[in-house]
Order: structure tokens, then C-alpha cells, then sequence
């Protein structure tokens, strides 16, 4: 959506003493602000006129603590998937990254970060893969490895999350973007329907998942879905050519047994 509306961000920045996030932007006029204060909390936000940026990261890059919207691979190199969100254990004093559940064949599989050397960052652990959640949890055995932000428009403090969608709070027409780790691309779009079904390749039914109008490539699975500072789900993945559909995070945290890490 951004970049439709010729919005080229120049930097991004917590302001912590006024609670706010500062969101510069190259070639500021009132449209552009408008369509940030609508995209974003216009409570929560404050929009300057800035300079372009100077890095340009990649969600390919080495992210230490680890965050949403980067690209993780399995220590083998053979699968690529994207991490949703971070998260704690509601039974126990394990973390977690979330991802998509079909990205786990094993439980111990080892998955990696950061190009190009992929360090070992998780475990495979359990994953839940039918109805209306397709989500794994993997084990981080780092727990300093844990932040709230995720990773959009080519920097690291595009937004970080402070909410975790309650059940049934989104509606269709809401704005939902993606941080999609293996295209490198941050979408925003327009929620369709809060109750796509359909079954998979291998005849697994899926229900009363979320659909929105973009589309994902291989290794976009697991991919934050988010709009402001609020999680809303994660990625599965393409339903039909220009659609892609996803797992509302409240039934991803009640299946998985998950809390997401917030920050404030």
C-alpha cells in the first residue's frame, strides 16, 4: 500500500519518552500523511518530513534479537520460511519463533537465520496443522533472542507489535499488511473473508481462514500478518492467483499454546 501511494519511508523511531513512533517520510505532502494516520494509529504515530535512508536491510540480513518478517532456512539449506512472530511457552519457560506449520517435517529439524551462513537459531517442537490453524512452534534456546518488532520496508523498526488480535475483532474491509521473508516485500491489502475453507494438496481441510487480496512465493510461509502495531496472523500461503490466506493469530496462540512477545 505504500508504495501505491508513492510513500517512500526515510526513517522510523520510537519515541519513548512521548510514547509515540516518528515516521519519516521523503517527499511529505497531506495525502500521504493522511494515508499513513489512516493505515496506522493517528494517536500513535507522528509523521515528519525526512531524508532517505541511508542502509537499506534485507530480510535475508543476520537479525540478533531475532524478529518477524525475516527469512529462516533449515541448517541443511533446503527449506525456506518466514517468522510470524516470537513467542512464550503458556505451559512452561520455553520461547518460541511461530512460523507456518507445513514448514516443519520433523520434530528437531534445525532451522537457521541470516545469510549466508544460516546459524542455528531453532528446533522443530510442534506444530498444529488443520482447521483453522497452520502454525509451528519452534524452540529458541536464546532467550535474549526474543523482540517484538518485525521487520517491513527494508528496516528493522518499521513497527513493533503491542497487540495480539483478540478473536473475532478484525472485520472484512480491514487493512492487513505482510512481512514476506522470501520475496522481500512488505503488501498490504484488504480483508476478503474471515472464513475461507478448502483442503490442501494432500487432503487436509482447512476452515475459517482469513483471505487476502495479494499474493506470496515459496518461503513466504509463516509471514507476520499485521496492520499498525497489532499481530492479526500468519501466513499460509496463496489461494488462487491473486490471493493469499492466513491463520488468525487467536486461534495460532490457543492451539499452539503460545503468547506473543509485545512490546509497549
Amino acid at each position: 500500500m505504500l508504495e501505491q501511494n508513492n510513500i517512500k519511508l526515510a526513517e522510523v523511531s520510537t519515541n519513548i519518552i512521548d510514547q509515540k513512533v516518528d515516521v519519516y517520510v521523503q517527499d511529505l505532502d497531506e495525502s500521504k500523511k493522511n494515508i499513513l494516520n489512516k493505515l496506522f494509529n493517528a494517536d500513535a504515530i507522528r509523521v515528519f518530513k525526512g531524508k532517505p535512508m541511508v542502509d537499506n536491510l534485507s530480510s535475508f540480513d543476520k537479525f540478533r534479537p531475532l524478529q518477524a518478517g525475516v527469512e529462516i532456512r533449515t541448517t541443511d539449506l533446503e527449506y525456506s520460511c518466514t517468522i510470524g512472530f516470537l513467542a512464550t511457552d503458556n505451559n512452561s519457560s520455553s520461547t518460541f519463533l511461530v512460523t507456518a506449520g507445513h514448514c516443519m517435517h520433523s520434530t528437531g529439524e534445525q532451522w537457521g537465520q541470516g545469510s549466508p551462513m544460516y546459524e542455528l537459531v531453532a528446533t522443530a517442537t510442534r506444530k498444529v496443522y488443520s482447521g483453522s490453524v497452520d502454525a509451528a512452534a519452534m524452540k529458541v534456546a536464546d532467550i535474549t533472542n526474543l523482540s517484538p518488532k518485525a521487520f517491513a520496508y527494508g528496516t528493522s523498526a518499521f513497527t513493533t507489535f503491542k497487540y495480539s488480535q483478540a478473536a473475532d475483532a478484525d472485520t472484512v474491509g480491514d487493512t492487513v499488511c505482510s512481512s514476506q521473508g522470501r520475496a522481500n516485500i512488505t503488501q498490504c491489502g484488504i480483508l476478503q473473508t474471515k472464513s475461507f475453507s478448502g483442503k490442501t494438496e494432500d487432503g487436509v481441510a482447512f476452515s475459517n481462514l482469513r483471505k487476502v487480496n495479494f499474493k506470496s512465493i515459496s518461503g513466504d510461509s509463516g509471514s507476520p500478518m499485521w496492520a499498525g502495531f497489532t499481530l492479526m496472523g500468519v501466513l499460509k500461503g496463496n489461494a488462487g492467483d491473486d490471493y493469499v490466506v492466513y491463520s488468525h493469530i487467536a486461534n495460532v496462540n490457543r492451539l499452539l499454546s503460545v503468547t506473543p512477545v509485545l512490546g509497549y
